[in-house]
Formats: structure tokens, C-alpha cells, sequence
């Protein structure tokens, strides 16, 4: 059950990278999909988890800036489609695990979309979120860690 929980998170980038921008309808569901595996056990599932994040918004990030029927595309667009829902699972659940994996995709979704990566022809130093971002992220970090079951501050730093 594990290699196929494995399989199906590391089938979401393939669908990406054949499909497209066609994919980007699914791009909700999938990083909803995601998330809701960040609360599995399986030390291999976690791992698979924190790559799909990183390949979906890298996916994500290398698009043209625009607005899809239902996703926005472009850099600024990271915060919205990625930082929120893990932020989301850090909140509601109180799993070391999951809160692990959710901070490990975090890193990952940073790293792999910060600034002066993604579309060439984006700035350095993008806002994810396009009315003040890096304020609004800091902030809801800060209550994060704050919260009495919040477990994965040394995943956090």
C-alpha cells in the first residue's frame, strides 16, 4: 500500500510535465491530495510527498504569469497554490509527522521557487503573496510556532 501511495504522488509530476498546462485545472486537487498525505507514517511516502510539492510548484512557477480558469500561474502565484495549504496543515493537524513533512515541503517549494527562479523573466525577490507576502507568511509562521501542539519547530528553523 505504501509503493502505491508512493507511486500515485510521484504520478501527479508526470501528469505535469506530459500534460502541461493542461494539468493546471487539476493542480488543486492534486496538492490537496498531497496534503493529506503528509500524515502518513510511511517514512518513504513523506519523502515522495515533499518532492511532488517541490516539482508541482516548480511546475507552477515556470509558467507564464496569468490567471487559468481556476489557478493562477507565474512566481506570484506560489503562495497561494502551495504556501497556504501546507500552512493550513500545520495549523489543523497536532502529528509530528505530518507537521514534519509539511515544513520539509515548505523548505522545498521555497527553495525550488525563490527568488530569481522560475521565469526568467520574473524579478528576484517575487512576492508570493501579491498584497505583502513575505509579512503575511512570517506572521502565520510565527503563530505556528507558537501553538502549544505544534511539534516540528527544529523541521521549521
Amino acid at each position: 500500500k505504501a509503493s502505491a501511495g508512493r507511486e500515485i504522488l510521484r504520478l501527479f509530476d508526470r501528469v505535469c510535465a506530459l500534460q502541461g498546462e493542461n494539468a493546471l485545472v487539476h493542480l488543486p486537487r492534486m496538492v490537496s491530495s498531497v496534503c493529506r498525505r503528509f500524515k502518513d507514517p510511511d517514512s518513504n511516502v513523506s519523502d515522495a510527498c515533499v518532492d511532488t510539492m517541490g516539482s508541482l510548484a516548480e511546475f507552477t512557477c515556470r509558467l507564464p504569469p496569468r490567471i487559468d480558469k481556476t489557478v493562477a500561474t507565474g512566481p506570484d502565484s506560489i503562495g497561494a497554490n502551495f504556501l497556504r495549504p501546507i500552512l493550513d496543515v500545520l495549523h489543523e493537524t497536532n502529528s509530528k509527522q505530518a507537521q514534519d513533512t509539511a515544513c520539509r515541503s515548505m523548505a522545498r517549494v521555497i527553495r525550488r521557487c525563490g527568488p530569481g527562479r522560475g521565469n526568467a523573466d520574473a524579478p528576484a525577490g517575487n512576492n508570493w503573496y501579491p498584497d505583502g507576502g513575505a509579512g503575511k507568511l512570517a506572521a502565520r509562521l510565527a503563530r505556528a510556532s507558537e501553538l502549544p501542539n505544534f511539534h516540528a519547530k527544529p523541521a521549521l528553523l
